[in-house]
């Protein structure tokens, strides 16, 4: 990517907003590498060269803006997630509506919203963002399920196991729609069937967590921390729901898979001793 950047800066049949364009993708390579420092430096080239160019009002910049807002919030250091939630907005104001970038970058706004402990404003868009992102689930169910399932994981983290339930359920549904059966979907299953727990919906979630539990297992196999973690919750949820034969059997089979992958001292092993 960066000789395409490179190329890209002398071409004489290269437009400057494909320069621009090479520049912030190798920020995104840089994200998605772990790399979030660098991401930001260089999506901040990248955005100064579209506003040069096109203006802070162009689809373009604001793409590049919300990308921006998405490596700030990935970082995570002090005061970046106020400074992903700035440019958030920023972005949702100006990129068009109905667009698949203007309906994720709506949804990641809730994210930052509630990553910063602004539950209102997290709230208030909440609804809009579900409905907006409805609209292109079927272009990209994946993608939108990866979306959802990270705005249900922060809202179950603060305690709002509802809209965590309902973000988490068109997550699902996304993967659905796809066809796609992978260890991403088998997570899904699983988050979901923890939060419907807080809520007690127990048989819905032992339903989803027998469903989990055959995914996780044709994915990864039963010698993986996620299969681990699905028969821990599922063995929780059989007791809390008061089997407690169906909760101590696999209880017990999660131990021996746990002492047979040598890994008898994790966290993993002590919650099946608990159950």
């Amino acid at each position: 990517q960066r000789e395409v950047v490179e190329v890209r800066s002398t071409a004489q049949d290269c437009t400057f907003t494909q320069w621009a364009s090479a520049i912030s993708d190798l920020a995104s390579f840089h994200s998605q590498k772990g790399n979030y420092t660098q991401a930001i430096e260089t999506g901040q080239e990248a955005m100064g060269m579209l506003k040069r160019k096109l203006g802070t009002n162009h689809q373009f910049y604001n793409i590049a803006l919300a990308n921006q807002a998405s490596y700030y919030a990935a970082r995570g250091q002090e005061g970046d997630y106020q400074m992903a939630t700035s440019l958030g907005e920023a972005a949702v104001k100006n990129l068009k509506k109905g667009t698949q970038e203007y309906a994720s970058a709506l949804n990641a706004l809730v994210v930052y919203y509630t990553q910063a402990g602004d539950l209102y404003n997290a709230s208030k868009i909440s609804a809009k963002a579900i409905e907006e992102a409805k609209k292109h689930l079927e272009e990209d169910g994946i993608g939108y399920a990866a979306v959802f399932n990270s705005q249900a994981i922060q809202l179950a983290k603060l305690g709002n196991y509802e809209d965590a339930i309902e973000y988490e359920r068109m997550a699902r549904f996304g993967f659905e729609i796809s066809g796609v059966r992978n260890l991403p979907y088998g997570k899904i299953l699983n988050n979901l069937a923890t939060f419907l727990n807080h809520q007690q919906q127990y048989e819905e979630a032992i339903e989803l967590l027998e469903q989990a539990r055959t995914v996780i297992e044709k994915a990864v196999g039963k010698n993986h921390p996620d299969y681990l973690r699905c028969m821990g919750d599922l063995s929780t949820t059989y007791r809390i729901s008061g089997n407690l034969e169906k909760a101590d059997e696999l209880a017990n089979e999660s131990s021996a898979v746990s002492q047979s992958l040598n890994s008898s001292e994790n966290i993993k092993y002590a919650k099946s001793l608990s159950n």
